[in-house]
Order: structure tokens, then sequence, then C-alpha cells
């Protein structure tokens, strides 16, 4: 069985396992209320994600909720708008059963 390099791709990035249904906890650089709110705006904005938080002592940790969503999607999208974004934390609630 031949695999062409385009469905080799397209399984790997976006295959099953990519795609969670549970809480994700990615810490940031935030220094003030507007780099927070400009973080809380992009992670509503990714599909899949129900709720977003603060989180942390000094609130630079933000807690994603979601079903279908893709933590690594929000992971890169908060790093090139807020230059630092590292994924602390993936939590699997709910198993997908196929």
């Amino acid at each position: 069985m031949k695999v062409s390099n385009l469905e080799l791709v397209f399984t790997c990035t976006y295959g099953p396992m990519s795609f969670l249904n549970g809480k994700v906890v990615i810490k940031l650089s935030l220094e003030g209320h507007k780099s927070r709110s400009k973080a809380l705006k992009i992670a509503v904005r990714v599909s899949g994600v129900e709720s977003v938080a603060l989180k942390g002592d000094d609130r630079s940790q933000i807690e994603v909720t979601g079903d279908g969503m893709d933590p690594v999607l929000l992971t890169s999208l908060l790093r090139k708008t807020m230059r630092f974004a590292e994924l602390l934390t993936v939590i699997n609630l709910k198993p997908k059963i196929m």
C-alpha cells in the first residue's frame, strides 16, 4: 500500500489524537490587563473552546476547557501574538470512542 506525502501530513496533523475533550493549562507572559484581555480573546476564538479562565498566583496561566479543541493550535496562536506560550497541562476528560 503506497501512501502519498499529502495523505501522511493530513493524517499526522489532523488525526483523531490532535483534538481534545478536556482541559488545557497554558503559561503566558502577561504583564497587564490589556495583555490578559488580548490572550483571552484569542483563546475564545478557537473552535471547540467552551470556557477560558485565568489561573495562578500572578494570573499568568490560562485554563481552557473545551470539546473538540486543538491544544497545539491554541498554543501556537497564543505564541504568535503573546511572544511566549508554554503548554503545561493537557487533561482528557472524555475519551473519544471510535
